[in-house]
């Protein structure tokens, strides 16, 4: 499992971005939904990953 941080950056990877954008979507959604949605960007990046190999 990715921590919070890691899965801020996966979403917005753009330091900069990190620290108002990340930390409204924490408040308003919660930990959970950020690190579904990193997770979910990740999977997605391994998908295109692939098919690039392929």
């Amino acid at each position: 499992m990715i921590c919070y941080e890691e899965a801020a950056h996966t979403i917005w990877p753009d330091v900069r971005e990190w620290p108002s954008a990340g930390r409204t979507y924490l408040a308003q959604s919660g930990p959970d939904a950020l690190l579904a949605k990193a997770t979910e960007l990740e999977a997605q990046a391994d998908q295109i990953e692939r098919q690039h190999k392929t």
